[in-house]
């Protein structure tokens, strides 16, 4: 009965937070909830077979923290209304009217037409959005798109996907493709001391990799804005992005990038029509996209994981439900906050691995404490939803304060993105929350947030994002030129 409860105490959680976000979809409440939703819902379709019941502490945990969550991203988005309320207009602009006092024409309910609710918590605080851009301000944001230097990362994404498998397979040797795939992602995810691609390499891969967030971010933009026959090399480069995951055996990161694609369109769509509401045949095209992507995840991974005779809904309660019930485990055989020499032995593992490795601590490059669960015959994997790093490290204090510092921050970070004056780095902040979107809607299977977001591996994420976003947008070779010609004639005349 309890996982039932739960289920649905994290789908009222995820409407609840809809409605009070000005019915935005990808706030994110909504999004981290609705995460745990769907767990919740493999989970309770393969209970009995697992024979597993859902005890009060991991109830709690996972319950009161999706509460939690939404409490604290509400009132972040409070705050941020009245600052933004208070803020004096730009020099030659009016200062924003309340609704009733707003021009132009009104809809039935009396509102300005022009009146748009925030997408935020508390949305009539501030009564209107002031901030929020039209169809009329559309160029003031929308990253413009060059075909050309898009094509030539497509290239670039091209010969990186080529070399990695050409690398992948002098590791090893003796094997078939396939299976040094499998190989590879093998010792890549359980050890500390994997066979690695040339050092040079992996800085380009990651330019590649990180860099296309970006350019799902720019095909979310051009759905959203109108899409032309030209944005199709946008598309393939996507597309050849989702590759260059599979190529290494990874699926999950595969998946973000559809996903920053996915968050993108629906809030430049609503900055774009503030009024035009819900776009229902896009949640439809989502939906049938995603069971898709369901349907087919088993069968995604190059080489095989091990479970090709297990049935795919079978699979996918593992994948998508296991976490719940491994939770619930480590609990029940006493876990808590565990005693390590590391300060967030498991919250922060990702950025100890990294300075471990460039500063030569050898005490600092550790593999995850993820034990694999069974319940009698079914394996459910090693992932055990967010929670287990914070009540592995800190208890449940841990769960307060770093819930509350996810929700603070993906909340801040989602008002700049909707909310904030239409300028050119607009962009950068939607892309931005797009990429942390993925993190709170993967929190059910692990600690994504504090793995990918705060930490190391973000700012070398959004380096590349930032160099691609460049080189794709407003990188133009003619004007260089020019630019270096005019200073070459000025260097002559001054001799």
């Amino acid at each position: 009965m309890l996982l039932v409860a739960l289920t649905l105490v994290t789908a009222a959680v995820a409407v609840g937070s809809y409605f009070l976000s000005g019915r935005s979809l990808v706030a994110p409440a909504v999004l981290f909830a609705a995460g745990f939703t769907l767990s919740g819902v493999f989970a309770n379709l393969y209970a009995g077979p697992w024979g597993f019941e859902l005890h009060a502490d991991a109830f709690l945990a996972i319950a009161g923290g999706n509460a939690w969550f939404m409490v604290v991203a509400a009132l972040t988005s409070w705050a941020c209304g009245k600052c933004m309320a208070a803020r004096p207009a730009p020099q030659g602009q009016s200062a924003p009217s309340a609704p009733e006092d707003a021009a132009g024409p009104k809809t039935e309910s009396g509102r300005s037409r022009d009146a748009a609710p925030r997408a935020g918590f508390f949305r009539n605080a501030t009564g209107k959005r002031p901030e929020h851009a039209g169809e009329a301000d559309a160029a003031r944001f929308l990253a413009p798109v060059r075909i050309a230097p898009a094509a030539a990362f497509l290239a670039v994404q091209a010969v990186v996907f080529a070399l990695t498998l050409v690398f992948i397979q002098g590791l090893y040797p003796d094997q078939s493709l396939a299976a040094a795939i499998k190989s590879y992602n093998s010792a890549s995810t359980f050890t500390t001391d994997a066979p690695s691609l040339p050092s040079w390499f992996n800085h380009v891969r990651m330019l590649a990799t990180g860099g296309s967030y970006f350019v799902a971010y720019l095909v979310g933009q051009q759905l959203a804005s109108g899409w032309r026959k030209r944005d199709l090399v946008l598309a393939a480069s996507a597309l050849l992005a989702v590759a260059l995951i599979l190529e290494t055996g990874g699926r999950t990161s595969a998946v973000a990038y559809v996903v920053v694609a996915v968050v993108s369109y629906f809030v430049v769509r609503r900055r774009l029509d503030p009024d035009g509401g819900v776009p229902w045949k896009a949640v439809a095209v989502v939906a049938a996209v995603a069971v898709v992507l369901l349907a087919t995840f088993k069968f995604a991974a190059v080489g095989g994981r091990g479970a090709e005779d297990r049935d795919p809904l079978e699979y996918l309660a593992m994948y998508l439900g296991g976490e719940i019930a491994n939770l619930d485990a480590y609990l029940q055989g006493g876990g808590g906050a565990e005693h390590r020499e590391l300060f967030g032995y498991m919250t922060f593992m990702r950025d100890w691995n990294y300075f471990g490795d460039k500063l030569g601590v050898d005490a600092w490059v550790y593999s995850p404490d993820l034990p694999f669960q069974y319940r009698g015959e079914y394996s459910l994997g090693n992932v055990y939803t967010t929670f287990y790093a914070f009540l592995y490290d800190f208890g449940v204090p841990g769960v307060v304060v770093l819930v509350a510092v996810m929700a603070a921050v993906s909340q801040l970070v989602f008002e700049k993105a909707a909310n904030a004056r239409p300028t050119k780095w607009m962009t950068i902040w939607i892309a931005v929350y797009a990429v942390l979107a993925f993190s709170l809607l993967m929190s059910f299977f692990s600690n994504k947030f504090y793995e990918d977001v705060l930490s190391v591996n973000f700012a070398r994420n959004l380096l590349y994002l930032l160099v691609v976003r460049y080189l794709v947008c407003y990188f133009d070779p003619k004007a260089l030129t020019r630019r270096l010609k005019r200073k070459a004639v000025s260097r002559d005349d001054r001799s």
